[in-house]
């Protein structure tokens, strides 16, 4: 019962980290899709400005 005790916040806290890295990767791969994305527009909007 003491070993479960004393793992159990250990295994918590590593599936909290692991959580957040996965949040973190998804949220990183979403701005990267939003960066690219106001890229597009930009550079769209600097081509009608050139025409």
């Amino acid at each position: 019962m003491f070993t479960l005790l004393t793992i159990l916040p250990l295994l918590l806290y590593f599936l909290g980290i692991l959580f957040l890295a996965l949040g973190g990767w998804q949220l990183l791969k979403l701005l990267a899709k939003l960066n690219v994305y106001v890229q597009l527009l930009i550079d769209k909007e600097q081509h009608n400005e050139q025409l």
